[in-house]
């Protein structure tokens, strides 16, 4: 074809569709979006992309489909409305600056096997690894209260309406069953009071019966300040954490927001007061037997008539997430493989292998321990892998996944709701577009 020809028929395509992209945007509420290199942009359906030529478009402005020049589009934006993000269990960093969720990562004979949910099983050479970030997933919400009639209410507790809250004017108790409790889960809310303040939260128990004597952890505010117990069958009481200088009287506004962060899989919990950690990674000892099982969550007024306890904003949230703080330790060294504990200790030395089944774990090698053990990945927030990122050439796009997750290609084609790629490190791939979130153009 004449260039000269080409080119004008582009400008006066892409003329067309600045003056009736307008229209098109308003006609198509959820639609996948093309933005051009001189920034203009055409919403409608993708159908086809071929070997990063011709991209085949359905739109509002044309009853036929649209076929444009790749080489002119900046970025590709898919449609998000219905589309969740892709969870990630664990993430793993490549040296070339890719990041991919990924489970059941096994490592042996110099290579990383793992899955995903997103393109089946790949693996990679060990050299091309940077990171491996476990427990990654984000905290997920699965009650948000509370609302009436879902609380057994006793002895001066009512539902108020108007604030959704609970309220006691007098001694007694309000609990809930639920269906379950993650292993993970954090039990926030928000607690107020008129007069003098005394609540008790009794939480994972095994019966309704504030009574009677069971597994449970217990937060409990009053004149005393604040307490985090663990309850055990026996009816032995031990303190976990205690803030006696937290009297009620040093919260604004008579009123405390509570989250407490319960990690049954490594016997750890956090205690949260207003968005600040006042104690962080504390350890429920193996000698209180066996962990709280159980499913109900208990609210007990222990002051008198003249006092007023309201409890609001609950919710019940999965715990995804507890190795995010000891996940922002900072790299130091590149020539020795590093491993940081969900705790913040770092080790050095060599990740000899990753190991996968029903308790997976990490054989970690170090000159200080001579009879290394596999250490359960649950325990573990990050290992880096020795060697320096890659200094290679760019690649030409950056494919960007919901959530977490970023490829580095230099080819890509699209069809039947499937991106095909070939990977430089991971090989040919396939994901569904609908798990994809934008392709940009690399500088």
């Amino acid at each position: 074809m004449n260039h000269s020809l080409y080119s004008f028929r582009m400008l006066t395509r892409l003329t067309f569709l600045r003056i009736v992209l307008p229209a098109a945007c308003c006609s198509l509420s959820a639609a996948d979006q093309v933005t051009f290199k001189d920034q203009t942009k055409l919403t409608g359906e993708i159908a086809t992309l071929r070997e990063n030529q011709t991209l085949t478009m359905r739109t509002a402005l044309s009853p036929d489909p649209l076929e444009l020049q790749a080489e002119s589009i900046e970025s590709i934006t898919f449609d998000s409305i219905t589309r969740a993000p892709v969870a990630a269990k664990n993430l793993l960093y490549l040296k070339a600056g890719d990041v991919m969720p990924i489970t059941s990562p096994i490592l042996e004979n110099g290579e990383l096997r793992f899955d995903t949910i997103w393109s089946g099983s790949l693996k990679v050479a060990r050299e091309n690894i940077d990171s491996l970030h476990f427990d990654t997933a984000e905290n997920e919400v699965i009650y948000s209260g509370p609302n009436n009639q879902e609380w057994t209410l006793s002895n001066g507790w009512r539902f108020d309406a108007d604030d959704n809250s609970l309220v006691s004017k007098s001694w007694g108790s309000v609990h809930r069953e639920f269906a379950a409790l993650p292993d993970r889960y954090i039990l926030g809310f928000t607690v107020s009071w008129t007069g003098n303040a005394g609540i008790q939260c009794r939480i994972g128990g095994s019966s309704a019966d504030t009574n009677s004597r069971q597994n449970a952890y217990l937060f409990q505010l009053g004149s005393s300040g604040i307490e985090l117990k663990r309850m055990a069958t026996a009816g032995k009481y031990t303190t976990l954490a205690s803030e006696s200088q937290l009297t009620p009287d040093k919260f604004e506004d008579n009123e405390v927001k509570v989250e407490i962060f319960v990690d049954r899989t490594n016997r750890l919990l956090q205690l949260v007061l207003n968005g600040k950690k006042y104690r962080n990674n504390i350890t429920d000892p193996i000698e209180t037997g066996e962990l709280p099982q159980g499913k109900f969550v208990h609210f007990t007024c222990t002051t008198g008539d003249e006092d007023i306890q309201m409890i609001q904003e609950i919710t019940l949230s999965s715990w995804g997430a507890a190795t995010a703080e000891a996940r922002l330790e900072k790299r130091t060294d590149t020539k020795t493989d590093l491993l940081f504990d969900i705790e913040s200790n770092r080790s050095s030395g060599v990740i000899a292998s990753i190991s996968a089944g029903p308790s997976p774990n990490l054989l970690f090698e170090n000159p200080h321990d001579p009879n290394p053990r596999p250490i359960p990945l649950s325990k573990i927030a990050v290992v880096y892998f020795s060697g320096k990122s890659a200094e290679g050439k760019s690649t030409k796009y950056k494919i960007k996944f919901r959530g977490a997750g970023l490829l580095h290609v230099d080819q890509f084609a699209i069809g039947n709701g499937n991106l095909n790629v070939q990977h430089p490190l991971l090989g040919p791939i396939e994901i569904s577009t609908s798990i994809i979130d934008r392709i940009d153009r690399n500088p």
